[in-house]
């Protein structure tokens, strides 16, 4: 019970999505999952992958599909690890 009314609705199942294939760009293990949803997006990074999925379809939609090196190439100074996934709900945008 919830502040004294009935308990809430579960949440619906919507679109799945797979996230980007360990074979595409191969690295260690564990898989570092980390992922945010957006307004039209999802965004998630395992370990040396990370893919932009679309919300309405659940397949990659092309928009973001690299590595951590590479996204952070411009501010690195060394090797990419564990990169966290934020979506920032004031701007409407997306950091990692």
């Amino acid at each position: 019970m919830v502040g004294g009314r009935g308990p809430l609705a579960p949440q619906a199942i919507g679109v799945n999505a797979d996230g980007p294939s360990s074979l595409v760009n191969l690295c260690g293990t564990p898989p570092d999952t980390m992922g945010a949803v957006g307004p039209t997006q999802f965004i998630v990074t395992v370990n040396c992958n990370i893919v932009s999925y679309s919300k309405a379809t659940g397949a990659a939609d092309g928009v973001l599909a690299t590595t951590p090196n590479v996204f952070f190439n411009s501010v690195r100074s060394s090797s990419t690890t564990d990169p966290h996934v934020r979506y920032d709900r004031t701007s409407r945008a997306g950091s990692s």
